[in-house]
């Protein structure tokens, strides 16, 4: 057998996820190779940001040293040095039954809303420029485990050595099929989608991603006109539907607009794409085996949920936390047997697990406004926390215990989020929520942060006070 070329880490895919793994384990010194079945730039799903994502991004560009990482954390540094066609996610919304729930996110924990094209060629390119080599356009048709290496041969015969193998080539993976990675469906919730992005739709400015709900799905807005120093003219839409409610069409284009007839309310000037339009299958879904011994799926590879939220997004970035600096460690004592990847399997799971509740839980409000009032407060009170935790661990660095500690982020129940939050806040959070009430609940808020006995409480009242009345603050 002639082999093409041998590396430390052989990585298949470049969507966010394998080009960040990339990155880092290349600044830390390994001989990577991305090897990658298409090509940048190119449309995905999943533009949504939200404060969890953002300061995983700003986590990751501290604990490995890859600044660029950072850039993606606020939508001004991420104009200036990724794209100017991001948007800025100042808010998000649910509109249900012409009443909406706008959340207003933290000044602090703002980042750009996601023109995915651009952010994954971004991450894709950063990983280049740290010494990542790259193979785009080429088709993987197996892969073997030998005692010492990973071997993965392309559908042009060529043969790629490594002595670790991390899969993130998504659902389709030829790879993961040879090494016994079987899919399997998953229990829960089934949904499908209808996306593309669409210009000169005529609606009014939005201050960031909106969902409006419907009996058996909801429409995700991702506005990327309209905002203060937007160049880019697109918005970003997407139907979430009951995939046995809603089976697959043929014409995503007329599926699009039978679909559209459900959110009457919504007034678009037209529905012109500059995108194709794509209509998917059943979303869900798992792997049989998501690891071996030099090998380990991640991201897609391993099972999909929904980019619901940010989820997928947040999802794969909290196991390339954790996964980074204990494959770093593996290749140093070069000790890549299964047993290195079995408590990262068990974090996949629990992570796919916890955003498949919350995806269940926020389908099962589709027509219940107060089950949507319960969601939405979960939803707020799980960001601020993990937010906070998040930049404790991110300040604390390089001392690595609160770090690892956030390895650990799942999404809490409502109760126990109550009990973890002041009533204060909480009752100020509700009262922003309530139109022309901004002021009087900032004014709360902030009050309250000032007059509290605990430090803890000032700190973390002050860190989380949103900015719902646009740079009046």
């Amino acid at each position: 057998m002639n082999v093409t070329s041998d590396h430390d880490v052989l990585v298949l895919g470049s969507g966010p996820g394998a080009s960040v793994l990339a990155a880092v384990l290349a600044r830390a010194g390994a001989n990577v190779l991305i090897v990658a079945g298409d090509s940048h730039p190119r449309h995905r799903p999943g533009e949504t940001s939200t404060p969890i994502l953002s300061w995983l991004l700003r986590l990751l560009a501290a604990r490995y040293g890859v600044p660029e990482f950072a850039r993606l954390a606020d939508a001004g540094t991420a104009r200036e040095h990724v794209s100017r066609r991001v948007g800025a996610e100042r808010s998000i919304g649910f509109v249900q039954g012409g009443r909406e729930r706008r959340v207003a996110l933290p000044r602090a924990a703002a980042s750009a809303l996601l023109y995915r094209q651009d952010v994954d060629a971004y991450l894709f390119h950063t990983a280049a420029r740290y010494g990542v080599r790259v193979r785009q356009q080429v088709k993987v048709a197996k892969a073997e485990v030998t005692a010492d290496r990973v071997l993965v041969t392309t559908v042009r015969g060529e043969t790629y050595s490594a002595r670790c193998l991390i899969d993130a080539s998504g659902r389709d993976s030829a790879a993961a099929a040879a090494l016994g990675a079987d899919l399997r469906d998953t229990e829960g919730p089934r949904t499908r989608a209808v996306h593309t992005h669409l210009i000169d739709t005529g609606l009014a400015p939005m201050d960031g991603t909106t969902h409006h709900l419907f009996d058996g799905g909801w429409l995700t807005l991702s506005p990327f006109a309209g905002q203060d120093g937007a160049v880019n003219p697109v918005t970003g839409v997407r139907f979430t539907v009951d995939a046995d409610r809603f089976p697959r069409e043929e014409d995503a284009e007329r599926e699009f607009h039978a679909l559209l007839k459900r959110v009457p309310k919504l007034r678009l000037r037209r529905v012109a794409a500059v995108q194709p339009w794509f209509s998917t299958g059943v979303q869900q879904y798992t792997r049989t085996q998501c690891a071996g011994d030099r090998w380990f799926a991640l991201g897609a590879t391993a099972g999909f949920t929904d980019p619901f939220l940010a989820g997928e997004l947040t999802h794969e970035f909290q196991v390339v936390n954790a996964l980074a600096w204990r494959l770093i460690r593996a290749l140093a004592e070069d000790d890549l047997g299964a047993g290195r990847f079995a408590g990262l399997v068990a974090l996949d799971e629990r992570l796919r697990a916890a955003y498949t509740s919350l995806t269940a839980d926020f389908r099962q409000a589709l027509t219940d406004p107060s089950r949507l009032d319960a969601f939405v407060e979960r939803w707020e009170l799980g960001v601020f926390h993990a937010t906070l935790r998040l930049h404790d661990a991110t300040v604390s660095l390089p001392d690595e215990r609160a770090a690892r500690a956030c390895e650990d982020l799942f999404p809490e129940d409502l109760e126990t989020l109550r009990e973890m939050t002041p009533p204060v806040f909480r009752s100020g959070i509700a009262a922003l929520r309530e139109t022309g009430r901004g002021l009087t609940a900032v004014g709360r808020l902030r009050a309250a942060a000032r007059t509290s006995p605990s430090p803890e409480v000032r700190r973390l009242l002050l860190a989380a006070t949103p900015d719902l009345v646009r740079g009046r603050l």
